[in-house]
């Protein structure tokens, strides 16, 4: 299973923009906008390939809140079970790598198998 996102903003991190402007001309209204709050907004797209298919690629507005119901039909065709993990920075995906047939738990804290 290979999986991966991205996220694209519609403005830079740092809040700055870009602009060419004239010497003395800093304030001048066509050189100034409105800030917006993080950047503005953004999309995640997330996809995901293994050896029976591929995902359909999802795009969510906001963040990945539903990417283990996203991504669950995808494990499930290849027949591995996952445990979807929720922390404050993110949300992931910890693969067991074994078939669901076998009983196996993850240690999620340190990615071991434990028997």
């Amino acid at each position: 299973m290979f999986s991966d996102e991205s996220k694209f903003l519609l403005e830079r991190q740092d809040g700055r923009k870009r602009v060419f402007r004239r010497v003395n001309k800093r304030f001048v209204p066509q050189c100034l906008s409105q800030a917006r709050a993080f950047g503005g907004g953004s999309v995640m797209v997330w996809g995901g390939i293994t050896a029976a298919g591929t995902a359909r690629i999802e795009v969510k507005k906001d963040s990945f809140t539903t990417l283990c119901e996203t991504s669950r039909p995808l494990f499930d065709s290849v027949h591995y079970d996952f445990v979807c993990v929720t922390t404050e920075s993110a949300e992931s995906i910890v693969l067991s790598g074994f078939p669901l047939n076998e009983l196996c738990s993850v240690d999620v804290s340190l990615g071991k198998r434990q028997q």
